[in-house]
């Protein structure tokens, strides 16, 4: 795991963390993490919370050759996490398991 480093990880929280009511909490406020892992790849993490259990889901993203976005599993589209992707570059493709 050479350079993971999630005390370094990158967040746009005044790009806002709102967003259309999901089914699994947090309800308003769900932060969103960017991790690099190399090589035109990161991970974009987001948490969930159910009674006193927390986890994590994440999104894998990989720039092509042509500087398009390869998307694997999406998230929920806070402004936070469509800040953090921009930055990376064009969404060319998403794609959902």
């Amino acid at each position: 795991l050479d350079g993971y480093d999630p005390a370094g990880a990158t967040t746009r929280a005044a790009a806002g963390r709102l967003y259309f009511p999901p089914l699994t909490p947090p309800l308003f406020n769900r932060a969103t993490y960017r991790y690099e892992l190399g090589r035109g790849a990161w991970a974009l993490e987001q948490l969930l919370t159910f009674a006193n259990v927390s986890a994590t889901i994440r999104m894998v993203v990989v720039r092509m050759g042509d500087g398009g976005l390869w998307c694997m599993s999406p998230q929920w589209p806070t402004g936070e996490l469509c800040a953090l992707l921009d930055e990376l570059g064009p969404v060319a493709h998403v794609v959902l398991p």
